[in-house]
Formats: C-alpha cells, structure tokens, sequence
C-alpha cells in the first residue's frame, strides 16, 4: 500500500525502467519543452542509475 509519509522505494524500483520507457515517448529536449509536452526526468533518472 502506498502511504506518502511511508514511500518505500523498492516497491516501485521494478517499474522504472518500464517507466522510463514510456517516457521516452515525449519530447526531453529543454528547448521542446516550452512548447510541447514531455519531460526530461527520464534523462535525469538514466543519469543516477548509471552513477550509482
């Protein structure tokens, strides 16, 4: 069960690959941002997985 005051992150570390997949399906570049919808969060989460 999710609670915001108890986040646990391994429950939802098996989807965010998938998640990031699915993201990828919208505009990530900055400059398209202004206008269109999307999100560089994927970008940034791929960064802090290969970092780890």
């Amino acid at each position: 069960m999710y609670k915001k005051s108890q986040l646990n992150f391994s429950d939802f570390e098996p989807y965010i690959q998938d998640a990031i997949k699915r993201e990828k399906n919208y505009k990530e570049d900055i400059e398209s941002l202004k206008y269109e919808l999307g999100s560089n969060v994927g970008i940034l989460i791929e960064d802090m997985l290969n970092n780890k």
